[in-house]
């Protein structure tokens, strides 16, 4: 499989996007000039967006919050008004959005983690599968066989067994 399509499809472009964004808003007090700040806007954007292409799992509420915080740090930073009341909407949205760009990635990092497998320990293996697992192409190995081969396990592939069981 291409690399690139790899990259967004296992949703790895998350954990870039959100350094990306996170450091955009990180600099953002430091910028004077204005090419400064467009590059900070095109930097954000570009985050915003690889987020957003990894397709996270989340729940429309965190999705919607997410997007509300950033369109609020955005069009603060973006804007010019009364100095007092911009300068403290302007750190508590960089603060909330900067969090909530790190806590969605923890997160999802979180449910990344391979799980344990407990149960009793068994010599063999079983799958119970479709076309995928019967292989899609008559050139290359199925993945249970693959599997075996890697594991050293034998693999049943209940696919290629059921004209057996339908003969007897």
């Amino acid at each position: 499989m291409n690399p690139v399509v790899l990259y967004f499809a296992s949703g790895e472009s998350l954990y870039s996007g959100g350094t990306i964004l996170f450091f955009a808003i990180a600099v953002s007090p430091l910028l004077r000039k204005t090419w400064e700040r467009r590059l900070r806007n095109i930097a954000a954007w570009l985050g915003s967006v690889l987020m957003v292409m990894a397709s996270p799992p989340f729940s429309w509420g965190i999705a919607s919050g997410f997007l509300a915080a950033y369109i609020l740090w955005f069009s603060v930073e973006c804007s010019s008004g009364h100095a007092q009341c911009r300068t403290t909407l302007t750190t508590v949205s960089r603060v909330l959005l900067a969090v909530l760009a790190l806590v969605l990635c923890f997160v999802e990092f979180h449910h990344r983690r391979e799980p344990t497998i407990v149960g009793f320990q068994n010599d063999h293996m079983v799958v119970i599968g479709d076309s995928i697992s019967a292989g899609l192409d008559p050139h290359i190995s199925s993945w249970p066989k693959i599997m075996q081969e890697m594991t050293g396990v034998p693999v049943g592939n209940l696919r290629d067994l059921a004209p057996i069981y339908q003969r007897a």
